[in-house]
């Protein structure tokens, strides 16, 4: 998926400064738990959206969810996209931060998509085979499509390897019509 241009700036500025600081891991720690946050869907619009609420207001807020919980840096790094009207990009921003973790430890973020649930077998063959093939440490995200029909997508940056049961009726379609 396509990342806001502003949002990947953020997570590398707060990346850097992480590193930085020696922080990395508990800044790490404090995203993994805003993602959580991010699943009760209205409760994280109330307090990211610079609509509801003023940003004093929004600022008091964050320090009294997240002061006490969370790394100085991360707090100062929230208070900040506060301050610039910028909390709605939390979700990409913390997104991007990851896969910049996951770049510095060598680790490529992959999307498994496929038409049914994988079993547990399945998606390890799937990961060794890729890891094999790029030379990489993955780490997958997996997601159910059924319009695959059959079979699977992998997405790695910006390649799709096509192993669906659509894409091999698209190719005998075509190499039908051109014969």
């Amino acid at each position: 998926m396509k990342r806001s241009p502003v949002a990947i700036r953020y997570a590398r500025a707060i990346f850097e400064l992480a590193r930085e600081q020696g922080q990395l891991e508990a800044v790490q720690t404090d995203f993994a738990g805003l993602s959580e946050l991010r699943k009760d869907r209205e409760t994280f619009y109330s307090i990211i959206s610079p609509y509801v609420l003023t940003p004093d207001k929004r600022a008091q807020l964050w320090k009294a969810v997240f002061g006490d919980r969370t790394n100085p840096l991360t707090m100062r790094f929230l208070l900040f996209l506060a301050s610039k009207g910028r909390g709605m990009i939390l979700g990409d921003v913390i997104h991007a931060f990851n896969e910049l973790c996951w770049e510095a430890q060598g680790i490529v973020p992959v999307e498994i998509v496929s038409a049914h649930k994988l079993s547990d077998d399945q998606l390890n063959a799937i990961v060794v085979r890729f890891e094999q093939q790029l030379e990489k440490k993955l780490r997958a995200t997996v997601h159910v499509d059924p319009s695959l029909l059959g079979g699977f997508q992998v997405r790695v940056q910006d390649t799709i390897y096509d192993y669906s049961v659509n894409h091999q009726l698209d190719r005998l379609q075509r190499s039908m019509t051109t014969a």
